[in-house]
């Protein structure tokens, strides 16, 4: 459920993120400080996914949240159909026989 909530908001801050985690905290520099390549490496990732996860949280708590319910004040209208004829000239049986669409 975590991600269905916040996996739009990880999916647009994560590329930032991951410019300001080599900047700030690059994987050689935590592995020379916890003495381990797979240490630093498992604390690089780990961080940027908390990180990343708590910047989400924020986003949705703090605006996605509130925008989703407005939605009860929008009018929806009913589709309506698109007429045989969308444009003059343009055979719809003749592309959907080569592939193209439905």
């Amino acid at each position: 459920m975590v991600f269905g909530l916040y996996g739009y908001a990880i999916y647009i801050f994560h590329h930032p993120l991951i410019h300001v985690f080599d900047e700030s905290f690059p994987v050689h520099r935590l592995s020379l400080d916890l003495h381990s390549k797979p240490l630093g490496l498992e604390t690089y990732v780990l961080g940027s996914i908390l990180v990343s996860l708590i910047i989400a949280v924020l986003s949705w708590n703090l605006d996605a949240k509130d925008f989703l319910n407005l939605k009860k004040y929008l009018r929806s209208e009913e589709a309506t159909e698109v007429p045989d004829q969308v444009r003059p000239g343009w055979d719809a049986d003749w592309s959907l026989s080569q592939g193209f669409g439905g």
